[in-house]
């Protein structure tokens, strides 16, 4: 069913302010950006800013889920296709990385603002575009008895992107393409196999 008109509307309104309230992160830096600033920027009033967003943080991952969803397509064609796990996550991975190198003072803001509230409900709604991706390629694995199957693929994809983002908090500036390649190994590595000696 399409959108109407009104739900038309409304998402521009809330793309717009996005753009807006983006803009400005790039040029202050969030912290430095204030609601005010925003909303004159943006032309509408705090009441309609709430009415979309909590909070500025809230609007990064509003910026987020729009990219990642606008790169759907893409990740699902490469990962969804023939190819064991390893590689598939070695492919999300590497898409992730590329989409967030311009956006990486934003990516840590929102990734810092993501980590706050982690652990709380698995609950599809809340999940970022590349959330469910991983939550299908999980299930996949699961079916072919590549990744246990005792635990939700929920459950086991959040604990993928903890690992992501936690690595992209701590390396994320990391620029020489070998040692990226080698900390992606690594993650992938610890993320199938866990801690234990060998």
């Amino acid at each position: 069913m399409l959108p109407t008109r009104r739900e038309r509307k409304k998402e521009k309104s809330r793309n717009d302010l996005i753009d807006c309230a983006v803009s400005l992160f790039r040029e202050k830096g969030v912290a430095e950006t204030s609601i005010d600033e925003i909303t004159e920027k943006a032309d509408i009033s705090k009441g309609t800013l709430y009415n979309y967003f909590q909070d500025k943080e809230a609007i990064l991952v509003g910026y987020f889920q729009n990219k990642i969803a606008a790169s759907s397509l893409e990740f699902r064609a490469r990962l969804m296709g023939a190819g064991e796990i390893r590689s598939k996550l070695s492919a999300l991975l590497d898409l992730m990385t590329r989409m967030l190198v311009d956006d990486l003072d934003l990516a840590s803001v929102y990734f810092r603002y993501r980590l706050r509230d982690f652990g709380t409900s698995l609950d599809n709604s809340k999940r970022s575009g590349m959330e469910n991706v991983l939550v299908e390629l999980i299930k996949t694995a699961q079916e072919r008895d590549e990744i246990r199957t005792d635990l939700p693929a929920e459950l086991i994809a959040k604990n993928f992107l903890f690992l992501f983002m936690s690595f992209f908090l701590f390396d994320g500036t990391e620029t020489d393409p070998a040692q990226i390649r080698l900390d992606r190994e690594q993650i992938i590595e610890l993320f199938l196999h866990g801690a234990g000696a060998k």
